[in-house]
């Protein structure tokens, strides 16, 4: 989408498009590149004469003083003038021109908020795309045709050698940053054990000993020997409101941990915490290949749980047949717990579940009762609160629920969202902004 600017010309709003300029540039400008007219542009407003009204006839108010033999005048229309007007498709046609203003090699147009594509990474297509910039064009048909590609339309364009020196300046920058990363990586490579800054050059390292040096040996002099007045001393050390404030809650604290024996020492010693030999990791390697691999592991996820996902089109659910306050008795057999509306297997997993996850009365009942719709062919939404204090077995039953679906091949039904990372952790779940993206 192109952003424009809304202005008003002939008492009509109009609206304003560099690119529209482009497209609709004076004929004088056919052969100019988008790269070109982005640096030189000068768009101006036409000059306009005016002419007083004088009985019958109009009376020009230029300048009155003419050449008798008109010299100047023939001069004038012996020369071609340029023209600099938009082409009749254009909104200010009537009342503008363009031309392009002297070559500047200072002036370079500043892509934002992208970033170029590279040259040696990535979509080729797009690059290509970009770089047809450097070719003049009215319409995308002048760009490539339409069974063309990108990359077969860039390679039969004939770039002059300025342009291709531009375009091998856009990719300097990719240069620079791998050059970079190669340089960090080789660094931290060479001295693993030790703590790298990017400031902690060496000529800043030599300004901060010498900076100590003279801080440590050149600066007061405050000897033991010195006296003090008495009185400015006790005055110093009377403590405020505040302080005596923190020092009572601190005494009374101490007080509390003596009285409740936290402070004695233990009959059995110091616990044992085990090795703190600190732990080598197995894999060690760079934060981009980590965020690599966690994207893979995310996607191995996914497939695994669409792997038994049908692929028919069954009936999907109706919004708007919702009724509200509407009253409805429907039959709900599974919330029994000995609905027998189900297949053998499935009665075994349901059965097998429950004696792997020790499940007592309560949390039997709201595992059977999802377990159960689960089962129905084509069932009706259910919409169920599972709740409780803590430790009463919400989680257990939702790894019930968990390994149900996993036995039964439908982990694509199954979803698990908190919305901490601690409390997805405990379900082996995600959080509300991962799966939902925001």
């Amino acid at each position: 989408s192109d952003k424009v600017v809304i202005n008003k010309n002939e008492g009509q709003l109009i609206r304003l498009s560099k690119i529209s300029d482009y497209m609709c540039r004076p004929v004088t400008c056919e052969n100019v590149t988008l790269y070109n007219w982005i640096r030189l542009l000068v768009k101006s407003r036409k000059r306009r004469i005016k002419t007083k009204d004088i009985g019958d006839g109009d009376v020009d108010e230029s300048d009155d003083s003419r050449d008798e033999l008109d010299v100047m005048e023939e001069l004038a229309e012996s020369v071609q003038k340029k023209d600099r007007s938009f082409l009749p498709g254009h909104l200010q046609s009537r009342t503008h021109q363009a031309h392009l203003k002297k070559e500047d090699p200072f002036i370079v147009p500043n892509f934002l908020p992208n970033t170029l594509p590279r040259a040696d990474r990535r979509d080729c297509e797009y690059y290509c795309c970009t770089m047809l910039t450097f070719k003049p064009w009215r319409s995308g048909k002048n760009l490539k045709a339409k069974m063309e590609t990108w990359d077969k339309s860039f390679m039969a364009h004939d770039f002059d050698k300025r342009q291709m020196e531009i375009m091998k300046f856009f990719n300097v920058r990719y240069e620079c940053l791998d050059a970079r990363d190669d340089y960090s990586a080789n660094c931290d490579k060479e001295d693993q054990d030790k703590i790298k800054y990017q400031w902690a050059t060496s000529d800043t390292l030599s300004a901060l000993d010498d900076m100590h040096y003279a801080e440590a040996y050149s600066g007061a002099d405050f000897g033991v020997d010195k006296t003090h007045d008495t009185y400015e001393e006790e005055l110093f050390n009377i403590p405020g409101k505040r302080c005596k404030s923190r020092r009572e809650a601190m005494a009374l604290a101490e007080h509390t941990m003596h009285i409740s024996g936290w402070l004695d020492p233990s009959p059995d010693g110091l616990p044992d915490v085990g090795s703190l030999i600190p732990m080598v990791p197995e894999f060690d390697q760079s934060g981009k290949l980590w965020r690599a691999a966690v994207l893979a592991k995310k996607q191995e996820i996914l497939q695994e749980k669409t792997k038994h996902m049908p692929t028919g089109s069954g009936a999907k659910p109706n919004a708007y047949d919702f009724k509200p306050n509407v009253v409805k008795v429907v039959d709900r057999e599974y919330i029994d717990r000995f609905f027998n509306g189900m297949k053998p297997v499935d009665g075994d997993i349901i059965r097998c579940v429950l004696t792997e996850y020790s499940l007592n009365d309560e949390q039997e009942r709201a595992f059977r009762i999802i377990a159960n719709h689960a089962t129905l062919k084509n069932p009706e939404n259910l919409c169920m609160y599972l709740g409780g204090m803590g430790g009463t077995g919400k989680s257990q039953v939702i790894k019930a629920l968990m390994s149900f679906f996993d036995k039964h091949k439908e982990n694509h039904r199954f979803l698990v969202v908190a919305p901490t990372g601690a409390a997805a952790a405990l379900l082996n779940g995600s959080t509300y902004h991962s799966v939902l993206g925001i």
